[in-house]
């Protein structure tokens, strides 16, 4: 399957291929001669008119977001977008990386960035890292909890919608409980 990437502007920048058949020794390709896909956020061209999205893992958890938020009414305004993998790139002095990308959403008006990775310890340490970065230029972090070892696309709707509404929003105290007590641990 090719997914393409697209820069906040709708311009198509690279691809990535991702092995459906289970036969390729490597689950994800991507082009040698075009940017890497880890600089981008995947849907972040439909961001649009709303100052909430919920960001996933890749382009099945994004789909399974989507779709969740928007069998309600009450969620049908969040955008769902996807990090590429459980981080957040950022550092670049340009700030052409996730984080280059999410502060010129901010400028267009988001707010709050629900991170919603998988339900394993180690995604839940990469969404508290990603959500002190977020938080840092002024954005609004929530955490979402999945069931564990579960992934947005593993889950029905409910259940995604369910721990976008019991997100909680990221702050140096919630950052060390949910270090020091891991759920998924």
């Amino acid at each position: 399957m090719i997914i393409p990437v697209f820069d906040l502007d709708g311009v198509l920048k690279t691809f990535q291929g991702r092995d459906l058949s289970g036969t390729s020794d490597r689950k994800y390709l991507f082009p040698t001669s075009l940017p890497g896909t880890g600089r981008y956020l995947l849907n972040g061209q439909n961001v649009l008119a709303t100052d909430h999205v919920v960001m996933g893992e890749g382009v099945f958890d994004a789909a399974a977001i989507k779709i969740a938020l928007d069998q309600s009414n009450e969620t049908r305004h969040v955008v769902a977008v996807g990090s590429f993998g459980k981080h957040l790139s950022y550092g670049d002095q340009q700030g052409n990386d996730q984080l280059g990308r999410f502060n010129q959403l901010k400028a267009r008006g988001l707010r709050f960035v629900t991170i919603m990775w998988d339900g394993t310890s180690d995604a839940l340490l990469a969404a508290l890292n990603a959500a002190k970065l977020l938080v840092g230029i002024g954005l609004i972090a929530r955490i979402a909890l999945l069931p564990a070892g579960k992934d947005p696309n593993e889950v029905v709707g409910e259940v995604v919608r369910k721990a976008f509404q019991e997100a909680q929003t990221w702050s140096p105290v919630l950052d060390i409980r949910m270090r020091l007590r891991n759920p998924y641990a």
